[in-house]
């Protein structure tokens, strides 16, 4: 994990990034900086879960673990309770689950991805076919 990356990571906190994000912004004229800070809307439902498990591949997370943690995820589904009623259930296809102690980490290693291909390359980064970020 890249150590400008901070969260859910013990010993980093929120004040430090705004500090670290803060001293960057003061900066950025006087090196000809470019910067960018994204806080992520509802970050665990956005994520694509074979593109996951791609990333998670090529960042080396064994291959015993990738497959662990997608038995977790196999074949989730859910329902909506309304006006005290549920609904029939239907199956989930992309996400992590919110509350889970492993989503924060899965998360990261997608963001990891997408920081390491905006270091490498200058156009921007492809998260979808339709979502195109520079």
């Amino acid at each position: 994990m890249r150590p400008n990356q901070a969260g859910f990571r013990p010993r980093r906190y929120c004040a430090d990034q705004i500090f670290t994000l803060r001293r960057v912004l003061e900066h950025r004229f006087r090196y000809l900086q470019l910067t960018c800070f994204i806080d992520f809307a509802a970050p665990f439902d956005s994520i694509d879960r074979a593109v996951l498990w791609r990333v998670m591949e090529r960042g080396g997370v064994p291959e015993k673990i990738i497959r662990l943690i997608k038995a977790f995820y196999e074949r989730t589904s859910a329902q909506v309770c309304i006006y005290g009623e549920l609904t029939d259930s239907f199956e989930i296809r992309t996400d992590v689950c919110q509350g889970c102690t492993l989503s924060p980490t899965i998360f990261n290693h997608a963001i990891d991805w997408i920081m390491d291909i905006a270091c490498r390359h200058s156009r921007g980064v492809r998260i979808s076919p339709e979502h195109h970020r520079s």
